[in-house]
C-alpha cells in the first residue's frame, strides 16, 4: 500500500481485495501464488498472429524511417544520434559573415517547419490573388 498526501492507494497489487481486508501496512510472509499460464491451443494460436502483426508493424516503421532519412538527406541534412534521439543536421551560412553554423532539428520540428512554410506560401498566394481580383 502506498500512502500519498494522506490517501492510501493500492499500487500494483496482485490481490487487491485481500490486501484491503488486512487494513495494515505489514506484508505477509507467504508470497502470492503466480498466475496460472493458459495452456489451451486457442491462446497460443492467437498469440502467433499478434506477434506477426507486431513484426509487420515494426517492418513498416523501419521502412518509414528509412524513407524519412532519405528525404531529409536529399534536403542536405545528415542523421545524427544525440542522447538516443535522431536529429537531422546541416551546415547553414550565417548572413553577413563567412561563418557557417550547424543547425540540428528533430524530424517533428522539421515537419512543423515545412507545414508552416507551406501555410505561409499558400497565404501569400491567396493574398496576391485577392489583390489582383479586387483591382479588376
Amino acid at each position: 500500500m502506498v500512502t500519498f498526501l494522506g490517501m492510501a492507494h493500492q499500487a500494483l497489487a496482485d490481490n487487491p481485495p485481500a490486501a484491503a481486508e488486512k487494513g495494515s501496512a505489514s506484508t505477509s510472509a507467504v508470497p502470492p501464488a503466480p498466475a496460472a499460464a493458459p495452456t489451451s491451443s486457442a491462446t497460443t494460436g492467437e498469440a502467433k498472429p499478434a506477434a506477426a502483426d507486431a513484426a509487420k508493424q515494426a517492418a513498416e516503421d523501419e521502412a518509414a524511417a528509412r524513407a524519412q532519412d532519405k528525404r531529409y538527406q536529399a534536403m542536405g541534412y545528415k542523421p545524427v544520434k544525440r542522447d538516443g534521439v535522431t536529429v537531422y543536421c546541416r551546415k547553414e551560412s550565417v548572413i553577413g559573415t563567412r561563418f557557417t553554423r550547424m543547425n540540428c532539428n528533430t524530424a517533428e520540428t522539421l515537419e512543423r517547419m515545412a507545414d508552416s512554410a507551406k501555410q505561409e506560401a499558400n497565404g501569400a498566394m491567396r493574398r496576391s490573388l485577392n489583390q489582383v481580383q479586387s483591382n479588376n
